[in-house]
């Protein structure tokens, strides 16, 4: 039993390595954290409809819808290719699509990856780009909760940060704490 059991922690430990994660431990003692510093520099992004590569996508250098296009798509000109969204460097966790007409890109479509794909891939959570269903796919927060915090939001602004959630009646210090690893 005993060498069964290190035989699937070292084949844990062997998928993590050589999947490119590393597992760090905070300095508490009290959390393990994974990370990956091949993601520290550079940008997931999710090509959806209109790319021949559908999925997530690792970019570096700031990359924009339009640079995305033309390292994707490099024989395809796109006449949106001067718009200020064009050129609006994506942030991690966002997603692109493609519209198309007769084979040929006619209009961008830029929106946010679900929180659970953006959680899958380790990508932080910001609580002013989350809709009423990223909010219930946190654990802790259900369909009520979601609504309540949908509703502050609307009537009293954005929040700014994490800690702000705590106007947000039923979410107490607790379950912010808890929700932290994913922001």
């Amino acid at each position: 039993m005993t060498s069964q059991r290190g035989t699937l922690v070292f084949a844990l430990l062997l998928l993590l390595v050589a999947g490119g994660e590393f597992l760090r431990l905070e300095n508490s003692g009290k959390a393990l954290e994974m990370e990956s510093p091949s993601l520290a520099k550079g940008t997931l992004v999710f090509l959806g409809k209109g790319f021949p590569e559908q999925g997530m996508h690792h970019f570096y250098d700031d990359p924009t819808p339009s640079s995305v296009i033309r390292m994707t798509l490099p024989n395809t000109s796109f006449r949106g290719e001067g718009t200020s969204d064009m050129l609006t460097p994506l942030r991690p966790g966002e997603a692109l699509e493609l519209l198309s007409e007769s084979g040929k890109p006619i209009e961008i479509k830029r929106f946010w990856t679900p929180s659970e794909t953006r959680m899958a891939f380790l990508i932080p959570l910001h609580p002013d780009r989350m809709s009423l269903q990223d909010w219930e796919a946190l654990p802790g927060i259900g369909p009520k909760l979601a609504l309540r915090i949908e509703e502050n939001r609307q009537k009293f602004g954005d929040f700014g940060s994490l800690e702000k959630l705590g106007r947000v009646k039923g979410l107490g210090r607790r379950l912010i704490q808890r929700l932290k690893i994913f922001f």
